[in-house]
Formats: structure tokens, sequence, C-alpha cells
């Protein structure tokens, strides 16, 4: 019984003998192999970074002809002037295409439209607000903003932080119209002089103050930028 446990041990000892290992030896193994990490992780961050700095050299010198380009007035047209243009005209045309714009071109050129594409940029992929209504596509080209942002998705909606029109505001939530109705007479050219301001809705949290529709909506407007910058707008 005795030979065979030693005989056992010796079997044991030999087989094992490579994989023993003590705590002492498991540390060294640990801080080896961290310090290993450690040199791998440092080779690859300066292999990424002199990747990078090869990269950012060559955008350089692609865009340094460009800019060079960019600074020189081109040889077949002269530099754009600073404050070359004095006056804007912004039309807005309900309900019209860009194809009837191609028909009336097409077909009418000595028309006023027509004209004016002679020597303008016509932008054919644009697309109508949604939803698609007077206000709120308008609202689009002189804010940038879509329904979302602009908070108009209709003339004609519900707002439930304002009071009646020519009410005492003592309930809140009302329709709100803002549309030919609301001017002081409707069949007039002008409006019968502008808005009538007993037709708009009222603000409680402002003393009952009527809101005109330029302060209905959340954000500025091209009009609004172009007075604080000393221009003048129609």
């Amino acid at each position: 019984m005795k030979q065979a446990v030693r005989e056992w041990t010796r079997l044991f000892s030999r087989k094992f003998a490579r994989n023993w290992k003590t705590p002492l030896d498991w540390k060294i193994i640990a801080g080896s192999r961290r310090k290993q990490l450690r040199t791998e992780c440092r080779n690859t961050q300066l292999t990424s970074a002199a990747c990078l700095s090869a990269i950012l050299a060559c955008v350089i010198s692609l865009l340094a002809p460009i800019r060079a380009k960019a600074q020189l007035p081109g040889q077949n047209r002269p530099a754009p002037r600073r404050d070359s243009v004095q006056h804007v005209l912004l039309l807005s045309i309900d309900g019209m295409h860009s194809i009837d714009l191609a028909n009336l071109v097409k077909d009418r050129p000595d028309s006023a439209l027509a004209k004016l594409s002679l020597h303008a940029v016509t932008y054919s992929n644009a697309s109508t607000s949604f939803p698609s209504n007077s206000w709120p596509g308008l609202l689009s080209m002189v804010t940038g903003g879509s329904p979302n942002v602009t908070g108009v998705i209709f003339e004609n909606s519900f707002d439930r932080s304002l009071s009646a029109p020519a009410s005492d505001c003592s309930k809140i939530g009302t329709t709100v119209i803002f549309d030919s109705s609301i001017d002081k007479n409707r069949d007039a050219v002008d409006g019968g002089g502008g808005i009538d301001p007993d037709k708009l809705p009222k603000d409680p949290k402002k003393g009952g103050t009527p809101v005109f529709p330029h302060n209905f909506i959340r954000v500025n407007t091209i009009f609004e930028v172009i007075r604080r910058s000393g221009g003048r707008t129609a």
C-alpha cells in the first residue's frame, strides 16, 4: 500500500511539476502581464497618434490650394462685394408648385416671374412643411423652423394657455384664429387699417394683453434679424 502511494506521488509530481505555481509565482506573472499590456497600449496610442497626424497633414495640404483659390477672385466672374444687395423681395404664391413655375416660364417667357427666373436661382428640391398650409409654410421660409418648432400648425388652432378674445381671462383655453377674419375690415385691400385687437386671443399671464400673430410664434423671424441689424422691412 505504501509503495503504491509513493509511486502515485512520484507520477503526480512529474506530471504537474511544470504547471505548479506558488502565490509568489502568480504575482510575478501578473506583474509581467500588466507591464506587457501597458507597453502594448502605449505602442497602440503612439501608432494611432502618428496615423492621425498623417491624416491631418494630408487634409491640410489638400485644403491649402482651395483656400488660396477661394481668396482670389475668379477669372470668369468678379469677386462678390459686401453689402451689394440693397433690397430683397419675398414672393409667396399660395398653391404654386415648381412645375407650375416651369410651365409659366416655358409658356409665358415675357411674364414677370419668367424674367425674374432668368437671373435667379431656382431650387426645385424644396418640400413643403407638414401640415401643408399657408401660414406654417410661409413661416418655414422666414424662420427655418418646422411647425413643431414655430408652434404654428394652422391658421385656426386651440391653445390651452390663452383666453378667448374680448374676455376677462377667467377661463383659460380658447380657439386661436389668425386668418383674414381678424382684420378690421376683411373686405378692404389693407384690411381696413390692420388687425383688430378685440378679435385676438388674450394672454392671462400678461394681464390679458392681446396676442398678435408675431407674438404667437415661438421663434424669431428674418424680419426681426434685419431690424436688429439696423435694416428696414415692409
